[in-house]
């Protein structure tokens, strides 16, 4: 059973009572203390608890992940993306939760340099096929991300 249905709800869980997938990003918020990473993962988890599989171990059909910070000049400043994979995804492991490494695959977009004021003619062509300002990407990028997520979700084996 769903535990929206066990638990007295809140007015999230009356709305969502039968959600399947919980998301969690800081981006560029600050870090994820690991106090609070040890509080928060253990709620996710209970919101969509596992589901037992008859082959054995657990059902693809509820899960909870943290979506690490994608990578821009922003967030190689305070380092997030090794805090995350260091200390958030360990403590996402530990509950039960996944990690999508996001940070990972857009780590390199954050070498990418954001001039102000825009230099005159295509000098900053590279940054802004990929950016849209200096921290959100252009659609095509979310797109993919977005994509990615999918083939996360719907290609388990269970």
């Amino acid at each position: 059973t769903n535990f929206a249905k066990k638990k007295k709800k809140n007015v999230f869980q009356h709305q969502f009572f039968d959600a399947n997938y919980v998301f969690y990003n800081r981006g560029l918020w600050g870090k994820l203390s690991l106090d609070k990473a040890d509080v928060l993962f253990p709620l996710l988890r209970e919101f969509v608890p596992p589901i037992h599989s008859k082959h054995g171990g657990f059902s693809q059909k509820n899960r909870c992940f943290y979506r690490s910070t994608t990578g821009c000049e922003r967030s190689q400043e305070g380092d997030i993306g090794n805090w995350e994979h260091e200390i958030v995804r360990k403590a996402a492991f530990r509950s039960g939760c996944e990690y999508l490494d996001f940070h990972h695959v857009t780590e390199e977009f954050g070498d990418l340099q954001y001039a102000f004021p825009k230099p005159p003619g295509d000098d900053m062509f590279e940054y802004w096929s990929v950016f849209w300002d200096s921290v959100h990407y252009q659609p095509w990028v979310y797109e993919e991300l977005n994509n990615l997520l999918l083939n996360i979700l719907c290609n388990s084996s269970s």
